[in-house]
């Protein structure tokens, strides 16, 4: 699927860290935590929010899982690794010169990440200004 032939200028206009938040959030709603946003909004819809409490910390448990958040993080860097390779160059050349996690590469390693997901937004694309489940 080309999703840079997708991609609409909203998409392509997102500050980096933008991008990877909406990514991070379609990706946790509709995939990583998907039974839990869908049993939270049932709760919701049945009219009483004081009632779910239950839903709602099963939902921000699976928000802040450090694996769930890792499974996400990993598939923006597999799109990025994809779908991005000059941005992935840079990244790692980046670092191959100045060591891994080094602060000067911060910049091209957040250009590389939020590339991908920006990939990964165009994927969501035909429902971008509509919320799932509501």
């Amino acid at each position: 699927l080309d999703t840079g032939m997708k991609m609409s200028s909203r998409i392509k206009n997102l500050y980096p860290e933008d991008a990877l938040q909406e990514a991070f959030g379609r990706l946790m709603e509709n995939f990583y935590c998907s039974q839990q946003v869908g049993q939270y909004y049932a709760c919701l819809e049945r009219g009483d929010s004081s009632k779910c409490q239950a839903q709602d910390a099963a939902l921000s448990k699976c928000l802040t899982d450090d694996v769930v958040v890792g499974k996400a993080r990993h598939l923006v860097m597999e799109f990025a690794k994809t779908k991005c390779p000059h941005e992935m160059y840079e990244a790692e050349r980046c670092q191959a010169d100045a060591g891994p996690g080094a602060s000067q590469c911060a910049l091209n390693v957040l250009e590389a990440r939020s590339c991908g997901a920006r990939h990964i937004l165009a994927l969501f694309m035909d429902d971008w200004f509509i919320p799932k489940g509501r």
